[in-house]
């Protein structure tokens, strides 16, 4: 991306890599949230269409390609995740407010910095991804949620899912970024060979440790959120409805989670999981659009 900015933030005592562009701009920046297996490169179509408006910062969250990687699966728990958020907005946001967009466990993160920390989120804007602990509770009620979160299941094993993702030279990874379809064609080899740069490092997919630090979050109920913080700003939630990882029943719970009126949701038909790849400006235009 032309005009990016490059650097490492010390935050919570590591390094984490940010982007940002559009730096010119005076109203309060976007900050977008990438998921598993992803980084900021996973919002490159849509970054130069907001900079247009706002100053726009991606984050590398912890674990990911050019930011610090803890060894300990309890440093990727959601306290430590959002803390490494609120962090930056108060580093990188003139008024210590941003609008919020999270992708996937981005999203995740998202979810509970809003309600946790309302005072830092102007606005909230979900792509494809549940609060964390409903899909937790869905995975326990809708048996088809269950079944298309097997593969937490799997992560919880030690070792063995970051050798499968390295397994063919990144077979798995391969293969799941060529089933995103980019306004109706695959993403190219060059795109491909990105990810590939990403997570052929030291300790490349340490993202897997999010869900296992949740999943036992989860058992020892540390996980579950008060029922009375709900997410108090405007809150627009863009779903891709042939996600292969969520349910869209998931969203029919969506504003036990928003106070009253805040909360709208627009469903693409279509669409899969990455959402922000596939229809990226059509994700775009509805993001300025809410903003």
């Amino acid at each position: 991306m032309m005009n990016a900015i490059h650097e490492i933030l010390i935050v919570n005592n590591i390094n984490l890599h940010v982007v940002t562009i559009g730096n010119d701009h005076k109203e309060t920046p976007v900050l977008l949230l990438h998921g598993f297996p992803e980084y900021y490169y996973s919002y490159r179509y849509i970054m130069p269409l907001l900079a247009k408006l706002r100053t726009v910062i991606a984050v590398d969250q912890r674990g990911y390609n050019e930011s610090d990687k803890p060894k300990r699966v309890r440093n990727y728990g959601l306290k430590f995740l959002m803390s490494d958020i609120i962090e930056i907005v108060k580093q990188k946001s003139p008024n210590k407010k941003v609008i919020l967009v999270g992708h996937d466990w981005g999203g995740a993160v998202s979810w509970h910095i809003a309600r946790y920390y309302p005072t830092y989120i102007e606005r909230l804007i979900i792509l494809n991804c549940p609060p964390a602990d409903l899909l937790f509770r869905a995975i326990k009620m809708i048996p088809r949620q269950f079944l298309m979160s097997y593969y937490i299941f799997l992560f919880q094993i030690p070792f063995i899912p970051e050798k499968l993702f390295q397994a063919g030279n990144f077979a798995i990874l391969r293969k799941l970024l060529k089933n995103i379809n980019f306004e109706g064609k695959t993403i190219s080899k060059s795109e491909i060979q990105e990810y590939i740069q990403c997570f052929n490092r030291p300790r490349g997919f340490s993202g897997i440790n999010y869900y296992r630090a949740a999943f036992r979050d989860f058992l020892s109920g540390r996980l579950q959120v008060p029922s009375n913080l709900k997410v108090k700003c405007p809150t627009l939630v863009l779903w891709g409805i042939k996600d292969f990882a969520l349910s869209i029943g998931l969203t029919h719970y969506f504003h036990e989670y928003v106070e009253k009126n805040m909360l709208i949701i627009k469903y693409f038909d279509e669409v899969g999981h990455f959402i922000q790849q596939e229809k990226p400006k059509k994700v775009a235009k509805e993001i300025l659009n809410f903003i």
